[in-house]
C-alpha cells in the first residue's frame, strides 16, 4: 500500500473513531436520562424475555457510553487495546441493525427504534437499519488495518447476509415472548 493511501486510510478510520463515539455517547446518555421509557421500547420489541428487559435496557446505554469513550482513547493513547474499540461499536450496531430488521419483518413498526432515548418517535424504517449498517462501516473502518484484514471484513460480511438470509426465513411466531406463548398455551376461556 503506498504511503498516501495509507495516510488517507488513517485519517478516514481518525474521523470515524470520531464520528463513532459521538454517536455512541449522546445515544447513551439519551437512553440513562430515562432508562424506563428505554425499557418499555426494548419490550416492544419483543426480543429478550421479560425477565432481561431491564438488565438489557441498562447495559445497553452503559455499554454505548464505555465504547464511546474508549474509541478516542485509541487515537490519544496509541493502546492495542483501544485500537480495536471500534469492534465492540460495530458489534452494536450489527445487533441494532438486526433488531430493527427482525421488527420491520414481523411488520412491527409502529414503535421507536429507541437510538436517541424516549425523545426519538420515528416509526422502524429501512433508513434505519441503513444507518446502523452506515455506522457499522464506520465502526470496521476504525480498526487497525495490517495485510489481511479484507479477510476479516469479507467473514463479517458473509455472517452478516447469512445472518439477514435467517431472519427472512423465520417465522413471527419464534420470535414471540414468554407471556405470549404462555397465552396461546391456555385453554379457550381460561
Amino acid at each position: 500500500m503506498s504511503r498516501s493511501v495509507s495516510s488517507e486510510l488513517v485519517g478516514l478510520g481518525a474521523a470515524c473513531r470520531v464520528l463513532v463515539s459521538v454517536v455512541l455517547i449522546v445515544a447513551g446518555t439519551s437512553k440513562l436520562t430515562n432508562i424506563s421509557q428505554f425499557a418499555h421500547i426494548v419490550k416492544r420489541f419483543r426480543l429478550v424475555p421479560s425477565l432481561a428487559v431491564r438488565p438489557v435496557s441498562t447495559a445497553i446505554p452503559v455499554a454505548e457510553v464505555v465504547i464511546g469513550a474508549s474509541l478516542p482513547l485509541g487515537l490519544i493513547l496509541k493502546d492495542r487495546v483501544f485500537a480495536w474499540s471500534g469492534a465492540p461499536a460495530a458489534s452494536l450496531f450489527a445487533l441494532f441493525g438486526l433488531a430493527v430488521m427482525t421488527n420491520i419483518l414481523r411488520g412491527n413498526i409502529d414503535i421507536s427504534c429507541g437510538c436517541f432515548g424516549s425523545r426519538n418517535t420515528d416509526k422502524l424504517t429501512w433508513g434505519i437499519v441503513a444507518r446502523a449498517y452506515g455506522l457499522l462501516a464506520a465502526s470496521i473502518m476504525t480498526l487497525p488495518w495490517y495485510e489481511g484484514a479484507d479477510v476479516l471484513v469479507s467473514i463479517s460480511a458473509l455472517a452478516g447476509v447469512w445472518l439477514i438470509q435467517q431472519l427472512r426465513m423465520a417465522s413471527p411466531n419464534d420470535f414471540s415472548t414468554d407471556h405470549e406463548n404462555h397465552q396461546r398455551s391456555l385453554p379457550e376461556g381460561g
